[in-house]
């Protein structure tokens, strides 16, 4: 099936890759800037591309990839796989360095109050008439509302209780 007969058509997307080209460019001004100074750096001779991947050592025509954006033309040469792995580590890096949200998961909100598994916590909030925030598509507790629950309601206090 193609086109609007196919369940995952989203629309010609296709045939207008310039709107996908103009969002990127406005969401990422930083990166664009940098491969603009990488292309005259290619026209100019300054930079020349290897013919294998620094990490693995694969024969391809590897991508240009920055650790840092503020230093353009220090760049590392890896293949696709190994650029989108060196991506997805960047990623989980600076999601450690977000502030922590103010809702937690069943799982997150069991570890938080120290409970050693999720059912004893839920068991805890059924018998405390707790609920939690219902947020998306998931159920998330909120951290003031579970802060308030122990100072008001009955908390296990010893490690060993819960």
């Amino acid at each position: 099936m193609a086109g609007p007969n196919n369940p995952n058509f989203k629309g010609w997307a296709s045939r207008r890759p310039i709107v996908y080209v103009r969002r990127f460019r406005a969401s990422h001004p930083e990166q664009v800037a940098v491969q603009r100074v990488i292309a005259a750096a290619f026209r100019k001779g300054l930079l020349v591309r290897p013919s294998t991947c620094e990490d693995c050592g694969t024969v391809c025509k590897p991508d240009a990839h920055h650790d840092d954006y503020t230093r353009p033309l220090d760049v590392v040469w890896v293949c696709r796989r190994c650029h989108v792995q060196r991506d997805r580590i960047r990623q989980l890096r600076e999601a450690d360095r977000r502030p922590l949200s103010p809702y937690l998961t069943n799982e997150e909100a069991a570890r938080y109050l120290r409970f050693t598994s999720i059912v004893s916590f839920q068991q805890w909030a059924k018998r405390q008439s707790l609920r939690p925030n219902t947020g998306g598509h998931a159920l998330l507790w909120d951290k003031q509302y579970l802060d308030n629950a122990i100072t008001t309601k009955a908390y296990p206090a010893k490690r060993g209780a819960r």
